[in-house]
């Protein structure tokens, strides 16, 4: 990702939780420069689980494996399908191995 992509997607990432925000739910968005941020997202999963008392979570499938391989890591993290994409990783990779 070059610099101006990642700004945008933290951009982005700011203005959604904002969104939330005004439309009444509770957002928990950390910040890169917050002192208590442990600059690792398996790590800010756990403080937020332990923070605010929470037993499982669901997440929406990420598109990047990288990222799946991390939140594989995540106890009690649950992955739920993303619809936002024609096929999903299943059907995807049956395609590619047929």
């Amino acid at each position: 990702m070059t610099k101006k992509e990642i700004a945008f997607v933290l951009s982005a990432m700011r203005q959604f939780a904002a969104e939330l925000k005004s439309d009444g739910w509770t957002v928990r968005y950390v910040q890169l420069s917050e002192p208590d941020n442990t600059q690792s997202l398996i790590s800010e999963i756990a403080r937020a689980k332990h923070d605010l008392r929470i037993k499982r979570a669901i997440v929406t499938e990420p598109g990047e494996y990288r990222l799946i391989q991390k939140l594989a890591q995540c106890e009690g993290l649950e992955t739920g399908a993303d619809d936002r994409f024609l096929a999903n990783h299943h059907d995807l990779q049956t395609w590619a191995t047929s």
